[in-house]
């Protein structure tokens, strides 16, 4: 942040780190061994392992390290293959064949209307491009799509419950953002757009919670990681101005602030920033 260079024992702690992160991968599919990630979502672990490898080249770059700084980069290579690979994965089952789907539209809806667990629905489910899920689970055993953070593999037969959120954009950083909206465009907006129509207030913290099991409040990171999305995938095509337009959407009571700060928050990372904020309370 002073434009100085890191201590040596920053750049040293940083390498210790990131060694043992890469001792615990598997070179086969790029993420780590089964029980060696660090949350529960494979696609958010992939955000911010991505977002860290970014980091790590800044700093050996500050620090004049070229062989941490050419370590990093290679890294940041495989972690760039992994990410757009994600994206892309649920596209390739349709294309190989590997997934057929019903003949109604609204199959999910239908199949899921006595389940007490919610989904990310989708109204409208006729091929790949309506497809939302991420890849959630990843490991040398199997690959696990899901569309949320709620009940996923073993914990399908409820007995388990968690606050589920939204995990595509969950840690999202500029650079990710770019990658995706330069390398899966078109696959990194599916999420996105499914989102918005389930929630047309898909901007508003602490919304109703309609994901996996019993909890009343959509979390924060809902809202501010579709907002990261809405600021970035679409690059110089976005209107800073009207995203800011969402940060003075008034809530009720003591949850107002919480939404002016993450919104405003969100604003402030876009490249060209939210400008002046419309005055609408």
């Amino acid at each position: 942040m002073t434009g100085e260079a890191p201590p040596s024992a920053v750049l040293t702690k940083a390498a210790q780190a990131l060694d043992r992160d890469m001792r615990e991968q598997d070179w086969a599919n790029l993420y780590w061994f089964d029980g060696f990630d660090d949350r529960d979502m494979a696609v958010v672990n992939a955000n911010r392992h991505f977002a860290g490898l970014v980091g790590y080249v800044r700093l050996a770059t500050k620090a004049n390290d070229a062989n941490g700084r050419a370590l990093g980069m290679a890294l940041l290579a495989k972690a760039t293959a992994l990410r757009v690979g994600m994206a892309k994965y649920p596209r390739y089952l349709y294309s190989a064949g590997l997934t057929d789907l019903p003949s109604e539209a609204d199959w999910l809806v239908k199949q899921t209307a006595q389940v007490w667990r919610g989904y990310l629905y989708v109204n409208n489910w006729t091929g790949a491009n309506d497809d939302p899920r991420q890849i959630a689970m990843l490991n040398q055993f199997r690959t696990y799509l899901h569309d949320q953070s709620g009940t996923s593999g073993n914990n399908e037969n409820d007995c388990c419950f968690t606050d589920s959120h939204l995990i595509a954009y969950r840690d999202l950083t500029p650079e990710l953002a770019r990658l995706l909206s330069d390398k899966a465009k078109a696959d990194a907006e599916i999420y996105a757009r499914k989102v918005k129509a389930l929630f047309p207030h898909w901007y508003a913290a602490f919304a109703e919670g309609t994901l996996g099991h019993e909890h009343n409040l959509s979390h924060p990171v809902d809202s501010y990681q579709t907002f990261l999305a809405e600021a970035w995938l679409n690059g110089n095509a976005v209107n800073a101005n009207d995203l800011a337009y969402y940060a003075d959407i008034s809530l009720a009571g003591v949850w107002r602030p919480v939404l002016h700060a993450q919104a405003g928050r969100a604003c402030a990372l876009t490249v060209a920033g939210c400008g002046r904020r419309a005055n609408r309370h």
